[in-house]
C-alpha cells in the first residue's frame, strides 16, 4: 500500500529523495548518503520508523545539510526543506534486541546550521555527540533503551523530551 501524497510534511510520499554521495566523497561504499546544504538555514533530523544502533554526530566542515552511512539495516532516506527523514523497514522488537556484530550506522549533521532531532517510534543504543551544534530540540517519542545524548553547551532553552519508557539513558 502506498502513503498518500499530499502537504503533510511528515508524508513520506513528498519526500525528495537522498542522493548516494559519488564514490570520490564517500570511499568506495555505497551504503552512504548525502545532500547538499542549499538554501537550508536550519535542519530537522528525523526518525519515523525508530532508531537501533545510531551514532548522531556533527561536523563543523561539512559541506553538505548532512552525510549517513548505513549498515546491513537499509533505511529509506529522504530529504526535503532541511528536514531529513530516515526511516527503517519494520522489524520484530526482538529483533532490535540483539546485539548485531554490525557497527552502528553513523550519521553527521552539519554544525553551521541549527537543527531539531525526533525520533519516533522509541530508540535502542542510540548514541547522540551534539556538542557542536545549535540544538533547537531532541524528541524520543516510544520510549528510549541505552541512550546517550552529549549536549551542546549552554546558549538558551532546548527542549529535550523522552516520551514512553525510559532504561540506561545519560544526558549531559
Amino acid at each position: 500500500m502506498t502513503e498518500p501524497r499530499g502537504t503533510d510534511p511528515t508524508n513520506l510520499g513528498n519526500l525528495i529523495p537522498a542522493r548516494r554521495p559519488l564514490p570520490e566523497d564517500r570511499g568506495g561504499s555505497g551504503d552512504h548518503f548525502a545532500a547538499p546544504l542549499g538554501s537550508s538555514r536550519s535542519g530537522r533530523l528525523r526518525f519515523t520508523n525508530g532508531a537501533h544502533r545510531i551514532a548522531i554526530r556533527t561536523d563543523l566542515h561539512l559541506r553538505g545539510l548532512y552525510r549517513a552511512r548505513f549498515g546491513e539495516q537499509m533505511p529509506t532516506v529522504g530529504v526535503q526543506a532541511g528536514i531529513v527523514t530516515i526511516r527503517y523497514p519494520r522489524v520484530l522488537s526482538c529483533d532490535w534486541l540483539n546485539d548485531w556484530s554490525e557497527r552502528p550506522a553513523e550519521v553527521e549533521l552539519n554544525a553551521g546550521i541549527p537543527w531539531d532531532v525526533e525520533v519516533r517510534g522509541g530508540a535502542s543504543r542510540l548514541l547522540a555527540d551534539l556538542r557542536g551544534l545549535r540544538l533547537g530540540s531532541l524528541k524520543v517519542d516510544g520510549g528510549a533503551s541505552r541512550l546517550e545524548v552529549v549536549l551542546p553547551a549552554s546558549s538558551g532553552i532546548v527542549a529535550v523530551v523522552i516520551l514512553g519508557g525510559a532504561s540506561n539513558v545519560t544526558i549531559c
